[in-house]
């Protein structure tokens, strides 16, 4: 009867937590201007300067405007700056600039220049086995680190595709190649996306105990191995809008030993699982930037179906759905506001140790970096309070011969912030003593943000949690 309670009241949290995000965006981001048109203007010719690599029709496709539209003059300036972030919200360039040029009191031409970004990168990558940076630091176990490399390529063949081919080797072993952003239609409205890989661990999570993850290193073979693909459509007619369609496929096998430790690593006692899986994915992203957004709104659901009856060894079946909306609003003197809500609901079978996330990945709840908190379901509410220290400032570095890198822009906020969030675990086993689990955990703090450019955002942050531990962070990309 008490399990009975607890489940409808627990569903009663997230019903009503899903309510509240569906109302807060019906009632701010949704009420549709009905403002009256006095004077019509029609967009001239559209001239592009600085795009060395970049195919001009990618800037076109990025424009809120086309050639001989008919706008209304008080909304140019409005659908002029739309563009500008729109164009800088992909890692494409580091400055954009917009000039009107009005060849008589109907007809404006529009001046466009750009200033690339440097678009092949070798990868240098220092990985840690650990969930997150914050959390190696404590141990500074250097045996849990990886070194990788390989080639990352932004703008391939002038058209916004992005690859990456990188090889990684220590803690973890990983072959991966991911080719994405392929478009396959003239109007630029459908791309593909590919990944594939192959990833070997001698060393492997088997449990959460104490809401830390337990490890078990084998020396003469792997503990953990797999290798999957997935093939990715993405349908983006309206610029800031896209559906998204993702097919996967993973194989992956433990060896006895984890088995012996955590029997429900991939449910019912196995040591291999074939995972097929099939998600459907909205985005609405109406933010100024990628990279530390000031104002607009970001959207995002999916529901995703892990494991069909057809796969042999297919033990994982389950549905789930998420729910990501945040939104930042410019205040007054400097200040920002920004609320995020996140929402995971499961259905289905026993979810095993392997599929189960919540906090302590790439889930933000500030303040409990050090630990790991998996779940069925997760709810997490996220508030921060921004004040500009220093607005964005456009130096030049001549000492920099390279003309990519020598122009920077930089910006510094303080941040104040309060996270809330509640992992929900079922049939918990009471004697690892996860006493994070099924319960309301929260944090506050403050830090520092510093932006600059090529999406480098650079977060010192002093936290403090609901047991009482506080210290010092350190993060490199934006929280929501």
């Amino acid at each position: 009867m008490n399990e009975n309670k607890s489940e409808e009241k627990r569903n009663f949290i997230f019903d009503f937590l899903i309510f509240l995000l569906v109302l807060s965006i019906y009632t701010s981001d949704l009420i549709a201007q009905n403002d009256t048109c006095r004077k019509e203007i029609r967009i001239g010719k559209i001239e592009i300067s600085g795009n060395k690599k970049t195919k001009e029709r990618i800037i076109l496709r990025e424009l809120t405007f086309r050639t001989g539209e008919v706008l209304c003059l008080k909304n140019l300036e409005k659908d002029v700056e739309q563009s500008k972030i729109n164009l800088l919200k992909t890692p494409l360039f580091n400055f954009v600039t917009f000039e009107i040029d009005t060849r008589d009191s109907l007809i404006f031409d529009v001046l466009i220049k750009v200033e690339e970004r440097w678009y092949l990168w070798p990868v240098f990558r220092i990985g840690y086995a650990d969930p997150n940076l914050n959390a190696w630091l404590k141990t500074k176990d250097f045996s849990r680190l990886s070194l990788g490399v390989g080639i990352e390529k932004y703008n391939v063949r002038g058209a916004n595709e992005h690859v990456i081919l990188q090889g990684v080797w220590g803690y973890e072993r990983l072959i991966s190649l991911s080719y994405s952003d392929v478009y396959i239609d003239k109007k630029r409205q459908n791309a593909l996306s590919f990944y594939v890989k192959n990833f070997n661990q001698r060393s492997v999570e088997y449990a959460v105990e104490e809401n830390q993850l337990q490890n078990i290193k084998l020396i003469d073979r792997y503990a953990f191995t797999s290798f999957g693909w997935s093939i990715g459509l993405r349908m983006r007619k309206k610029i800031e809008f896209s559906h998204n369609i993702f097919l996967s496929w993973e194989k992956s096998a433990i060896a006895d030993t984890v088995l012996k430790l955590n029997p429900d690593f991939f449910n019912g006692g196995f040591t291999v699982s074939e995972i097929f899986g099939l998600e459907y994915f909205i985005r609405w992203d109406k933010r100024d930037s990628r990279s530390y957004p000031l104002s607009g709104f970001y959207l995002s659901s999916n529901i995703k179906k892990l494991g069909f009856g057809f796969i042999k060894n297919s033990h994982i079946d389950y549905l789930t759905t998420q729910f990501k909306y945040s939104k930042h609003t410019p205040l007054v003197a400097g200040f920002y506001l920004a609320n995020n809500i996140e929402i995971k609901k499961s259905f289905g079978r026993h979810q095993s140790f392997y599929m189960q996330d919540a906090f302590g990945y790439t889930t933000a709840l500030r303040g409990f970096e050090y630990y790991i908190i998996k779940g069925y379901d997760f709810a997490l509410m996220n508030t921060s309070l921004k004040y500009e220290l220093i607005s964005e400032q456009i130096i030049k570095l001549d000492f920099i011969p390279l003309k990519k890198f020598n122009k920077i822009h930089y910006a510094l906020y303080l941040d104040f912030y309060f996270d809330t969030g509640y992992a929900y675990q079922k049939n918990q086993n009471l004697k690892r003593a996860n006493n994070f689990n099924n319960t309301i955990l929260y944090s506050g703090g403050m830090g520092l943000n510093f932006v600059t450019y090529y999406d480098l955002l650079i977060r010192l942050e002093y936290s403090i949690n609901k047991i009482g531990e506080y210290g010092f962070f350190i993060h490199f990309e934006t929280p929501f």
